[in-house]
């Protein structure tokens, strides 16, 4: 049975397997299914060097299973791309603020600091943990701007 073919259910019996995935290009890719997204069906593999690749769901000619699921790589893989959470200490918090208000000053944005919210023109908010992922505004070209002057902080 084609890989298209197959429902969702059955798809996630590979997850944790070591397989080999052909695509319809001719390619052959060997790793271990870290994960398989249901919308896509594309695969997330951990290869032989150690690298997740991601191969698309609509390129997936032929799934075959190579090994199949075992603990050890189980915990390998959940562990590979568990959350390391930083330290956000009230100290550690607040430093930042100020590094961050700071940085946007020195780059000429008019930013207000109320509490634990950073401001920037009235038109974005930047919550704790203070990075670019936590910047909140309905205005797109705001927010790329100030993500991407965010992430070229110098820490």
């Amino acid at each position: 049975m084609a890989w298209s073919d197959k429902d969702v259910s059955e798809k996630y019996t590979y997850v944790y397997s070591r397989v080999e995935v052909k695509t319809c290009d001719r390619k052959t890719t060997t790793g271990w299914v870290y994960t398989i997204d249901p919308i896509t069906h594309s695969i997330v593999l951990l290869n032989d060097n150690q690298q997740l690749v991601t191969i698309l769901g609509h390129a997936v000619r032929e799934v075959l299973v190579k090994d199949m699921p075992n603990k050890d790589m189980k915990n390998r893989l959940d562990e590979l791309l568990e959350s390391k959470e930083p330290d956000h200490s009230p100290e550690v918090l607040e430093e930042r603020k100020q590094k961050v208000v700071a940085w946007l000053l020195e780059n000429r944005f008019p930013v207000k600091a109320n509490g634990d919210i950073i401001s920037v023109a009235n038109a974005l908010e930047i919550m704790p943990p203070y990075s670019a992922s936590s910047c909140q505004t309905g205005n797109e070209v705001i927010l790329n701007r100030i993500q991407r002057l965010l992430e070229a902080m110098p820490i």
